[in-house]
């Protein structure tokens, strides 16, 4: 037995409106609100029955628990090959990144700095100011505060406008100096970790050097009160660092820092130098 909903009216007067026949069932209407609450219900079972079709063809036998675990097996199996394959693509892919900027510093094209490395280093000048940020904070933001002013554009333009430092946001974390290489000759390599090191040494006695001299301005001054005691044991504890897990985190977070303050886009160094 066929349901009202399924009927096709076999008495259908001509010049029905489009909009009065049913879109499910066909079948057609003299009065609009007639046909509004026929159209509400026949669209309900329509859509239901469809829905108990799906079911019906989505019905599966659910595998054995031997089953499921191979499965699972052979899944971490194919996702273990996938990232295996996902790494050896992106060290390919870094590899080719950090020859290529090596490549083009090197071109003999490229603007070459005036002054190696670590020579440069030697020309960083400290002030008391740079002390002040030391003692109101550590020993990192002392040099944090001395490199933002050595970094900064007008200095930049008077050493020709290429330091012998230089990072590019293709390679985070990576910089390139312009220094003495194994070979003994002058060209750009990597800034390794103990380059690093030994940098951030040099800074920490210019730092000492700088701190010698306030305190032979000041100290006098300062042991006259109890206060100006304390404040001096304090200045004093910050320049010999606040322990070297504490030391290593902020010079982490001062190279991080100083990437953020001089790399540029290595594509648009590219365009600028070689188009």
């Amino acid at each position: 037995m066929i349901s009202n909903y399924e009927l096709v009216s076999s008495n259908e007067p001509s010049g029905i409106p489009p909009e009065l026949q049913c879109v499910y069932c066909q079948r057609c209407f003299h009065f609009h609100d007639i046909y509004q609450r026929h159209f509400i219900t026949c669209e309900f079972f329509y859509k239901g029955r469809k829905n108990r079709e799906r079911l019906e063809d989505d019905n599966e036998v659910l595998p054995t628990t031997q089953e499921q675990y191979k499965l699972i097996q052979h899944l971490l199996y194919q996702n273990t090959l996938l990232q295996k394959k996902l790494t050896r693509i992106e060290t390919n892919i870094l590899s080719k990144k950090r020859k290529i900027i090596l490549d083009c510093l090197k071109n003999p094209a490229s603007p070459k700095p005036s002054i190696t490395f670590f020579d440069w280093v030697k020309t960083i000048n400290v002030c008391f100011d740079d002390l002040d940020a030391m003692f109101e904070h550590d020993l990192v933001s002392g040099i944090l505060r001395c490199l933002s002013i050595t970094f900064s554009p007008i200095l930049v333009r008077d050493n020709g406008g290429v330091l012998p430092l230089r990072a590019f946001i293709q390679k985070p974390g990576t910089f390139y100096i312009w220094e003495m290489s194994d070979t003994q000759e002058v060209n750009w390599r990597i800034l390794s970790v103990d380059d690093f090191d030994k940098w951030m040494n040099k800074m920490n006695h210019r730092f000492l050097q700088e701190f010698t001299l306030w305190k032979r301005l000041h100290s006098e001054r300062m042991r006259e009160t109890e206060e100006g005691r304390d404040r001096l044991i304090e200045y004093m504890r910050k320049i010999m660092g606040l322990g070297e897990s504490y030391e290593q985190r902020r010079r982490s977070d001062l190279k991080k820092w100083l990437f953020d303050k001089i790399a540029v886009n290595f594509e648009h160094m590219v365009e600028m130098e070689y188009v």
